[in-house]
């Protein structure tokens, strides 16, 4: 049996191509379907036409309304003017109760009431932020005492209350080799007692009295009877709590570990002494270091010893 080759059909000419190459029926284009549909008389009827007019009419409408709202809402004022005095009286109070909004031309209540008070100037006045260096403001209280001057110290915040009332306890290290030491007293700078914003005027006091306080301190670390001031404690009632102590025995003691319990102390002892306004003695605060033992860890803590001058 003889093996015979596969029979190949030779390849069309280019006319045969040309002849071949035609639109069928499936590959119409969209005008051509177009122009079928419109040759077989087929057209949409009236009822059709409106429903889809309402249609459009439906989908166009809330963007009417969207765009009704924000114009009526771009222009409250003329709304208020036009609607009433009672609106306009409305709005005006919204306005003002924003905070940062401006009505005629001035601040509102809001944010005069949240205003830093106006620091205190003079050859006398040293001011703490929360950027300074506890040596350097210990040097500047030294240098103010030694040139017989009673520095006050503004602080604003907690951070500068306690690198202030660390100052303070710095200076007293370099003073009392030279037969001094001192004090400070907490003042509110703000009627608003719960702000951070204080002035503690630093006084003179007598080198043996500061150190009875201080062992008088550590027999009250001994014998329990301090008040531990914490991040969380509240200020007011810690206060409140050292105003009876320095009542009945005359000193109170608080013990705190951290710059912000530290600050909690400070505000403590400031309420203490609008709590003892009417004693009429001046109550002073002693800030010393000491370093707790709490099973093999060791916490340098700050008590703050307050008697009265």
């Amino acid at each position: 049996m003889v093996d015979r080759p596969y029979a190949v059909d030779p390849l069309p000419s280019l006319q045969q191509l040309s002849l071949v190459v035609e639109p069928s029926q499936g590959t119409q284009s969209r005008a051509g379907q177009q122009q079928q549909v419109h040759s077989t008389g087929h057209q949409p009827s009236e009822q059709h036409q409106q429903s889809g007019h309402q249609h459009r009419q439906h989908q166009q409408a809330p963007y009417a309304q969207s765009n009704n709202q924000a114009a009526t809402a771009s222009t409250p004022a003329a709304t208020a003017s036009a609607s009433g005095p009672a609106q306009a009286q409305g709005v005006s109070s919204r306005t003002s109760s924003g905070g940062s909004r401006r009505s005629g031309g001035g601040v509102s209540s809001d944010s005069n009431s949240r205003r830093l008070p106006d620091s205190p100037e003079g050859p006398d006045v040293i001011k703490v932020s929360s950027r300074s260096r506890v040596a350097a403001v210990a040097g500047k209280v030294a240098h103010d005492i030694r040139d017989g001057r009673l520095p006050r110290i503004v602080v604003a915040g907690n951070h500068s209350i306690a690198t202030a009332t660390k100052a303070v306890m710095q200076a007293r290290r370099y003073l009392r080799p030279e037969g001094q030491d001192i004090a400070f007293s907490p003042v509110f700078r703000s009627p608003d007692h719960s702000r951070a914003l204080l002035e503690l005027v630093v006084v003179c006091m007598p080198v043996d009295r500061g150190t009875a306080a201080d062992n008088l301190a550590m027999l009250d670390n001994a014998g329990g009877h301090e008040t531990r001031i914490a991040s969380s404690s509240r200020h007011a009632r810690a206060g409140s709590a050292a105003a009876r102590q320095l009542r009945t025995r005359g000193i109170s003691v608080l013990c705190s570990v951290g710059q912000e319990a530290l600050a909690n102390s400070v505000m403590a002892t400031a309420h203490a002494a609008c709590f003892l306004a009417d004693v009429g003695r001046q109550m002073v605060v002693q800030p010393i270091h000491v370093v707790l033992q709490r099973g093999d860890q060791e916490l340098h803590s700050i008590k703050l010893v307050v008697t009265f001058a």
